[in-house]
């Protein structure tokens, strides 16, 4: 299960990503679509763990992705 509560990214004073909530079941199939430059990479690149730069909070299972070492989150990734 991946969750994200109040997800929001910005770029100095730029807002990529307003907040986001929402929760994807294991096992679901979920797509992000929207126009170019609507954040649908940037989106992906923090659920993966790629920046600590963002507010709110993601979850991975019942743990909050900043909880996990560096290696099991690359493990859950893969």
């Amino acid at each position: 299960m991946v969750r994200a509560q109040k997800l929001s990214y910005a770029i100095k004073d730029k807002t990529i990503l307003h907040p986001l909530q929402f929760e994807i079941e294991k096992g679901s199939f979920t797509t992000i679509i929207g126009p170019n430059g609507a954040g649908k990479s940037t989106l992906i690149h923090l659920l993966a763990g790629g920046t600590s730069n963002y507010s709110g909070a993601i979850f991975l299972g019942q743990k909050n992705i900043t909880e996990y070492p560096t290696i099991t989150l690359a493990q859950k990734r893969a």
